[in-house]
């Protein structure tokens, strides 16, 4: 064992250091006693969903100012009924309401415009949900 002196807060302290073949055996040592078995996580698949947004912006002058845009079906299956809601944000990022735009029917493999009635003087919109009605 070699001895250091360190100063720690103003006091010397003698500090003992194992050789180093000794380190080296005693760290070996510790990761074979020490190792950890990975652990399996089971992850679940997250399905792709049937509807997306293929494309929405706000149209129209100020006063008149909507939400259009296109809703895509990604599925074999014809939905209808189907309610697309916006989140509407003021210029200081308050929250200003939602407004939702109903799709009578999108058919399987096919697209949907769609239009919001008159929004509030809003900065932006955020995709809240896409509710399916009936199939």
């Amino acid at each position: 064992m070699r001895w250091v002196l360190a100063v720690v807060g103003g006091m010397v302290v003698a500090v003992g250091a194992l050789h180093p073949l000794v380190v080296r055996g005693f760290t070996g040592a510790a990761r074979k006693t020490s190792t950890v078995q990975a652990a399996a996580l089971t992850v679940p698949e997250v399905p792709q969903p049937d509807l997306i947004l293929a494309e929405a912006a706000f149209v129209g002058p100020a006063g008149r100012r909507r939400i259009s845009g296109v809703l895509e079906n990604k599925s074999g299956k014809a939905y209808s009924g189907v309610e697309v809601t916006f989140a509407l944000i003021g210029p200081n990022g308050d929250t200003l309401g939602v407004v939702t735009a109903t799709v009578d029917r999108v058919g399987s493999h096919q697209t949907a415009k769609f239009q919001t009635t008159d929004v509030k003087p809003a900065a932006h919109w955020v995709l809240k949900s896409i509710d399916t009605g009936a199939q």
